[in-house]
């Protein structure tokens, strides 16, 4: 199944250190020029209209991977598989100045039918209980501007945790449109998602690709 990469980040506070964060972009930038695997294109520019750019399963990923504890992780891939949302970028700079994007999280969904159950239920999202999760971006530093390298604060709500959160992302703009990749590791308990401390581990790695539209699951 060819994977595209992104899911916002999208659980506290994520600092980075100098090296951590020069990482995390280097990761990032390499998403956003290759795509998450080789075998994947690199991405495709999503137009901006007006210094806006409308955010949709169509040319966004939202991705999440929780490990399990042990020899054997068993890389666990989730989606989500309806959101909405903007990126706006000046238009004058080409500079990104604002982000936001709402969730569906009953859209959530995995390549094995029982996990996505189990993920929506009140052990993890209790998606009937919280139907929305939310990131609204509320600044953009930029840590290497010609290379389009920035770090971005905003608010993360999941199960009506608002929580603020850092991350690194890589931002290519040009008259075709936008590009944004960014990988980041979150900690779940700090959303009240603490179900099965010694069997999932803490970290869920997040994977946000804008210009690579939300991959096909096939479920077992």
């Amino acid at each position: 199944m060819k994977v595209s990469h992104l899911m916002i980040g999208l659980l506290s506070l994520v600092l980075f250190s100098r090296a951590e964060l020069a990482t995390a972009q280097a990761t990032a930038e390499t998403i956003a020029k290759t795509g998450a695997e080789k075998k994947d294109p690199p991405s495709e520019p999503v137009s901006v209209e007006n210094g806006k750019a409308a955010l949709t399963p169509k040319n966004t990923t939202i991705q999440f991977v929780g490990l399990h504890t042990g020899d054997e992780p068993k890389p666990r891939t989730g989606y989500f598989s309806k959101f909405k949302g903007e990126f706006a970028i000046d238009k004058r700079t080409n500079i990104p100045t604002a982000a936001n994007v709402e969730i569906e999280t009953k859209s959530l969904i995995t390549p094995i039918g029982r996990l996505t159950s189990h993920l929506q239920s009140p052990d993890f999202f209790d998606v009937e209980q919280f139907p929305k999760a939310s990131f609204k971006a509320t600044k953009f530093e930029a840590t290497d501007a010609p290379a389009g390298k920035y770090k971005v604060t905003g608010d993360l709500t999941i199960r009506d945790v608002k929580k603020r959160i850092s991350f690194p992302a890589v931002v290519k703009v040009t008259d075709k449109g936008a590009v944004l990749a960014s990988q980041f590791k979150l900690k779940r308990s700090e959303f009240g998602i603490i179900f099965g401390p010694d069997r999932i581990e803490e970290e869920v790695t997040m994977t946000i690709t804008v210009g690579k539209p939300t991959p096909k699951v096939d479920v077992e």
